[in-house]
């Protein structure tokens, strides 16, 4: 299999990141148990490891964070790694349709997150009732309570 390594300056929270060229290209072997997730590689040393901190398996279509190169006798490196999720399915992430719960901004009506706080203005007004079809009498007392954006709780 391929593995390309890479030096990258992105926000691992980034979806989109940008690769530019290989810092060094290697092959490997399976030779034992391995994870897909979380492979661990033992590769025979090349100084240039010591740049990258990304890697692609292309065999696996999969992308990689990196840990620090261990050295090891005769010659051999040990490299741990973790999958990137997010750049490894980019083009799904991407391309996904959803409705999100949360926003940013006061002004989505059909999404009220209550984690956003917000300012309250309560306005109070008295309106005189001629005929209406609450009315229940000459003398009766009638609110009508309205409530706009929000929930009445």
């Amino acid at each position: 299999m391929t593995i390309h390594f890479y030096k990258i300056t992105d926000d691992p929270r980034v979806v989109e990141k940008t690769l530019g060229s290989p810092v060094y290209t290697t092959n490997a072997n399976i030779l034992s148990s391995c994870s897909i997730k979380e492979p661990t590689l033992v590769l025979t040393y090349d100084s240039r490891l010591i740049d990258a901190n990304y890697m692609e398996i292309s065999d696996w279509d999969r992308f990689y964070f990196m840990g620090e190169p261990v050295l090891s006798p005769g010659g051999r490196c040990t490299i741990a790694a973790r999958e990137d999720v997010l750049y490894t399915n980019k083009d799904d992430i991407l391309n996904l349709h959803a409705y999100c719960n949360r926003c940013e901004s006061h002004f989505e009506r059909y999404a009220v997150d209550s984690a956003v706080p917000s300012l309250v203005t309560t306005i109070v007004t008295n309106l005189p009732f001629s005929y209406h079809p609450f009315s229940t009498g000459a003398n009766s007392t009638q609110y009508l309570l309205t409530v706009k954006g929000g929930k009445l709780t």
